[in-house]
């Protein structure tokens, strides 16, 4: 989830280039930036909040869990899939995503 959150910050800088180009007015800008960002941005930080706890922890079960169950998880038919999904938070495949149609993401 850190490697999600360092690959927002890619698309962060992608919309906000693109919004500055199309808006000569900073205030503006700012909040049509902030307005695009924030359902995604949200998404993230309370997934963030919810799953620092499992990769933090020392306790016994969470630990097996973490190390020993959630990599052959992994293997199962359809899972890799559903961790894309999750992680890019698309409902629909990622070339129908509003940023590829927007921004050109």
């Amino acid at each position: 989830f850190l490697g999600q959150n360092a690959a927002m910050g890619f698309v962060d800088a992608l919309v906000l280039s693109k919004v500055l180009q199309g808006e000569p007015d900073m205030r503006k800008a700012m909040e049509t930036y902030s307005a695009e960002r924030k359902n995604h941005v949200q998404f993230q930080q309370d997934n963030s909040r919810k799953l620092t706890n499992i990769f933090r922890s020392a306790a016994l079960p969470v630990k097996f869990y973490r190390e020993h169950l959630m990599s052959k998880l992994l293997h199962l038919p359809g899972q890799r899939k559903s961790m894309a999904t999750l992680i890019a938070r698309a409902e629909k495949s990622l070339k129908k995503s509003p940023l590829r149609k927007k921004y050109g993401i």
